[in-house]
């Protein structure tokens, strides 16, 4: 999953002639997001496997009313530049 949004990612904000340390950066940065995310929602949810409360739906609601900004956002730009930049 996290591979395909980077592929993704490469293929819209990237191109061929942008200098190979520039993309190595920004792949970092990518996969450091999905960590920071990743980590940030594990420890948010409330323990036990089993049970999935209001306050678990409510962090993922906030997750997703996040990244939705940030989709709109670069949603936005592609149609202005065409590019996710």
């Amino acid at each position: 999953m996290l591979k395909q949004g980077w592929e993704e990612l490469l293929a819209m904000a990237f191109s061929p002639d942008d200098p190979p340390h520039k993309i190595e950066t920004c792949r970092r940065m990518f996969y450091s997001g999905a960590a920071h995310l990743y980590f940030g929602v594990m420890k948010g949810l409330s323990p036990g496997i089993d049970t999935v409360t209001t306050v678990d739906l409510e962090l993922l609601a906030a997750v997703d009313a996040e990244l939705e900004e940030f989709r709109l956002d670069i949603l936005g730009r592609l149609e202005t530049t065409g590019r996710a930049q």
